[in-house]
């Protein structure tokens, strides 16, 4: 019973965390916002999780998670994992172009080092997940700092170009991350102009938006290129 009625608290200040998180940002949410949300005390909120910078970073995960599930739901069938990934960086990162409160949530957790603190133990399983497909020499060491670093080099790139630098475009940024992941991990360049072409295709073909909160929607749309 006891642990039940932790993990059904633990859900229910999750819950809190994504409207709130969602509707009035990550840095003006407070630990009372919370619990005047949940009715329980910034206390016992504080004891779950320890900080607010945990529980963006749950909500984060939770939300690459879904783009990864809904990704595949709709193209495993027919394309390999290389394209899917890429359509999954696709996904995410137009809906900040495309959402303005994601695009906020995105950046403020940036600035607390959310999104490089959470890959630095949770990304891996991405470079794995390839290494293991493709059979790719790429040691436990060097997914290690493939992670952190191509991590580092898209937020940074996000936020400056959110801050006014336009001497590249956010198309420029989303390619930039695709081929960087793959060479990275010594993809053949040829193969890496395939996926990103094939993703971009692909993505032109579905509709991705969040319907409540960071509950995520993806569905086909019509046909690439139309």
């Amino acid at each position: 019973m006891g642990y039940k009625k932790s993990r059904n608290t633990k859900e229910k200040i999750i819950n809190a965390c994504r409207r709130l998180f969602y509707e009035n940002g990550y840095i003006n949410t407070r630990y009372e916002d919370l619990s005047e949300a949940t009715g329980l005390s910034p206390g016992v909120i504080h004891y779950h999780f320890q900080s607010k910078k945990n529980m963006a970073g749950i909500i984060y995960d939770e939300f690459l998670t879904s783009n990864k599930a809904l990704v595949n739901q709709l193209l495993e069938e027919e394309y390999e994992l290389q394209i899917r990934t890429a359509v999954e960086i696709r996904s995410y990162m137009n809906l900040l172009l495309s959402d303005d409160k994601f695009k906020r949530f995105y950046l403020e957790i940036c600035q607390d080092r959310v999104i490089v603190d959470l890959f630095r133990e949770t990304g891996v399983y991405f470079y794995q997940l390839h290494r293991d497909e493709y059979n790719l020499d790429i040691s436990d060491g060097m997914i290690a700092m493939i992670n952190i670093t191509s991590a580092a080099a898209e937020t940074e790139l996000i936020m400056n170009y959110f801050k006014g630098d336009r001497a590249y475009s956010f198309e420029d940024i989303v390619e930039f991350n695709i081929r960087l992941n793959y060479e990275l991990m010594a993809i053949d360049y040829e193969k890496i102009n395939e996926i990103v072409e094939m993703s971009r295709y692909i993505y032109d073909t579905l509709q991705v938006r969040f319907k409540d909160h960071f509950e995520l929607d993806i569905q086909v749309v019509g046909q690439g290129g139309e």
